[in-house]
């Protein structure tokens, strides 16, 4: 057996144990057992169950980002339509797997240090947002801060975060509030990022700055 079909056939074990038994194997040694597979496989392509819930999402984030992307109107989108875009068709898709998602985040308190253990989910996200960010033209008015711009996607990652987190929560018909709260918080991040009243500011003060020195 291959080792993608051996990472198919985890990811899918895994998956189906969540929702029939409401919380995770008790052991990586007794998953791997009840699998039929050593867990020198197993760890061949995971470190943990952690892994598994993250690299299914990240999955979920690369297969949708490429497939909005192959729209020819994407591309003429501006960023934040874009951004928009990108959030409100991964949380439909993520909403298809919703008691998967549900039975992986099942008594976390504190899903902070969630998001931090789904390591490559955050990158696969960082990744769009940063390709997405990198096609604003002057248009978006976005400016280039120096030591804040490649922060950016950062501030879009806990955005994604912040919804992340009230879709899990969201009881309204058809997740409704969840996109208020995804084109409300996603204006409101992209209204940060672009040329304010600070960044004018500053410009003046260099500006006179830079008189006086003459």
């Amino acid at each position: 057996m291959t080792s993608k079909k051996i990472s198919q056939k985890i990811q899918k074990a895994y998956k189906i144990h969540l929702l029939t038994e409401g919380e995770r194997p008790k052991s990586i040694f007794l998953f791997c057992k009840a699998l039929k597979i050593t867990e020198t496989e197993f760890y061949e392509n995971f470190t943990s169950f952690e892994q598994i819930e993250s690299d299914y999402l990240s999955d979920a984030f690369h297969q949708m980002y490429d497939e909005i992307k192959q729209d020819d109107q994407f591309e003429s989108y501006s960023v934040r339509e874009k951004v928009l875009s990108v959030l409100f068709t991964h949380f439909q898709t993520l909403t298809e797997d919703r008691s998967y998602i549900l039975a992986i985040t099942k008594g976390q308190s504190d899903m902070k240090q969630k998001f931090f253990t789904w390591k490559s989910y955050r990158e696969a996200v960082l990744e769009g947002m940063q390709d997405i960010l990198s096609q604003a033209d002057e248009a978006d008015n976005i400016p280039d801060r120096l030591v804040l711009t490649p922060r950016y996607k950062d501030v879009l990652w806990l955005n994604v975060g912040f919804v992340f987190n009230y879709w899990m929560n969201d009881t309204s018909k058809g997740f409704e509030n969840t996109d208020a709260c995804i084109e409300k918080s996603v204006n409101l991040c992209l209204d940060l990022l672009q040329k304010n009243t600070l960044d004018h500011a500053f410009d003046f003060g260099k500006f006179l700055f830079q008189s006086m020195r003459k």
